[in-house]
């Protein structure tokens, strides 16, 4: 019977480990041990972010599965590859962050893929897959309409800069008009969804990331105003060199003039995406014109091609009267004035130029003696004028030179800038024009560089003045809060006598006035000249200084006592 007991007890046993052994695999240990080393938080992340809190609940939820042999061996596999490529996504955003704190965008990234994650697990355990367990599931990337319109605005910028082509920038527009679209569809019924926000967030999200993968360091193009500054020199030396004929010189410069209009009339309100775009398009287009014409070959017969278009048939000349040649020479009359100035040309140069070019004058005033050029004489001159043109290229064709200084001082003025905005002696809107003129005169430069990648003097010495003004305006805008209300101060110092001598403020106006204003400089005074105002004292005399005067204002409207009611005291003066 004894035996019979025993053999019963272990039997129980041997039953109780292999149900065990089937309720939890021999595996499960080694999964759930492998889950919960993603349970340590990561360094400097705090128990109630958001996102560490969220990767517990989903990795404990794995976990129950796992021990309740709810799970393959195939389905826990996916889940940590999952989960492993999360935290790869999450250590990398935390690295980059102060304390390791997420931003919006970064925070709603990773809710996605926890969602994905979890609604996984939920199919795999038998659950809705919409189905979300305590943590927060979404965090809304800003999508306001300021938001949107600020990021509509970095496309403007880029592309007016030539950091973006025209190409990129209408990709851009239209992932924008589609975030856009999308945004005004969901919150039609008056509620996002949780689908819907993280929906909205990833498209958010991903047109950031295109605005940044398209932004160039360096420019594509040269830019709205850059592209115009080398077209107008394409233009000029096309008519001088008469690679272009006077008819489609005008032409050009007709559709150049009106490009600068239709900028002008858009930069009035500030520039926008669509006037951008279209003015790119347009420069694009008139860039194809201008290649064109100075591409076009027209010169058959003449033994010089790409001259303009002129023949030896008289009848088809494009101006019978010669008036492209007289275009000409007034262009190349101006090169050598031009580079006579510049220094690019020594006197003796330029008077021997110039002496050639009187010659063919006179020899011109010649031909004309009978009213007319046939076309003969139209060609011998064309050859004067051509072998002057040569002449005057090879001489006045300086050596190629860099000027290092010039992007030295770009990088000296760009600092200039950001110090002045980051301490607030440069208001942040004076910033941003600053900045926006030191990127005008970096596509100028880009354009000039065009035709070799250097710059001749008269280029290098143009770019450097432009340097130097907006220096001086960086000067003037970076001003002194604690100059500046001394300055107010003795402004209104000088308003009170000024007013007081001509009799409109009385005595005892202005005795008050001077009390108060004696008051304010007593603050003042407080601060020595290299001192540095707190901005809610800079605030606090500036609102006094405004107080005063609008006291000094009522004491000359009333003639009279500016604490009376403005009613003034006519026995006190």
């Amino acid at each position: 019977m004894f035996a019979n007991k025993t053999l019963v007890q272990a039997a129980l046993i041997a039953s109780s480990i292999s149900l065990l052994s089937s309720a939890q695999p021999a595996w499960s240990n080694q999964w759930t041990d492998m889950f919960r080393t993603l349970l340590v938080p990561q360094t400097g992340v705090v128990n109630n972010d958001s996102i560490a809190a969220r990767d517990t609940q989903i990795t404990n939820r794995i976990i129950d599965a796992i021990n309740a042999n709810k799970l393959s061996t195939i389905d826990t596999q996916n889940l940590k590859s999952q989960l492993d490529r999360i935290k790869s996504m999450e250590a990398g955003y935390r690295a980059n962050r102060a304390g390791g704190q997420l931003d919006a965008i970064e925070t709603a990234t990773l809710n996605a893929e926890l969602n994905k994650v979890e609604n996984s697990l939920n199919q795999m355990v038998g659950l809705p897959t919409n189905t979300t367990f305590g943590a927060s599931v979404t965090t809304n990337v800003d999508s306001s309409d300021a938001a949107m319109a600020d990021i509509k605005q970095r496309i403007t910028r880029n592309l007016s800069s030539g950091r973006l082509t025209i190409e990129e920038a209408r990709s851009l527009t239209n992932q924008y008009n589609r975030v856009i679209s999308d945004r005004n569809s969901y919150k039609l019924d008056g509620v996002l969804t949780a689908d819907e926000t993280n929906r909205l967030n990833q498209a958010v999200e991903d047109l950031k990331r295109s605005i940044a993968a398209n932004n160039r360091d360096t420019q594509a193009w040269p830019g709205i105003d850059g592209q115009q500054a080398a077209q107008a020199k394409r233009i000029d030396d096309g008519i001088a060199s008469g690679k272009v004929s006077r008819s489609e010189f005008e032409q050009l410069k007709a559709e150049s003039n009106r490009i600068a209009n239709q900028e002008s009339a858009a930069r009035a309100n500030g520039l926008q995406l669509e006037e951008t775009l279209a003015l790119a398009t347009s420069l694009k287009d008139l860039d194809r014109r201008i290649t064109a014409s100075l591409n076009t070959s027209m010169g058959s017969g003449t033994g010089f091609p790409n001259q303009g278009g002129w023949t030896n048939d008289r009848d088809r000349l494009s101006d019978r009267d010669g008036r492209d040649f007289d275009m000409r020479q007034s262009f190349v009359l101006k090169r050598i004035d031009d580079a006579s100035a510049s220094g690019r040309l020594d006197s003796a140069e330029a008077t021997d130029l110039r002496a050639d070019y009187s010659r063919l004058e006179q020899l011109e005033a010649s031909y004309r003696a009978d009213g007319r050029l046939s076309s003969t004489e139209l060609n011998v001159l064309q050859q004067g004028l051509e072998a002057i043109t040569a002449e005057l290229k090879e001489k006045a064709s300086s050596i190629a030179v860099q000027y290092p200084e010039i992007d030295s001082k770009q990088t000296e003025l760009k600092a200039k800038i950001d110090q002045g905005v980051a301490s607030g002696r440069i208001k942040r809107f004076d910033g941003q024009k600053l900045s926006a003129s030191l990127t005008w005169i970096a596509s100028v430069e880009a354009a000039f560089r065009q035709s070799g990648g250097n710059l001749d003097k008269a280029e290098a010495d143009r770019i450097l003045a432009d340097l130097n003004r907006l220096s001086a305006k960086i000067d003037r805008s970076a001003s002194n809060p604690l100059q500046d209300l001394i300055t107010r101060k003795n402004d209104l110092q000088r308003k009170i006598d000024e007013n007081t001598a001509s009799g409109k403020l009385s005595q005892r106006t202005s005795r008050n006035l001077r009390r108060e204003l004696d008051r304010i400089g007593f603050s003042l005074q407080a601060y020595g000249p290299t001192a540095t105002l707190p901005q809610a004292d800079v605030t606090r005399l500036n609102a006094d200084l405004d107080r005063l005067n609008t006291s000094i204002t009522t004491g000359l409207s009333y003639g009279g006592d500016y604490r009376s009611g403005g009613r003034g005291d006519w026995n006190q003066r």
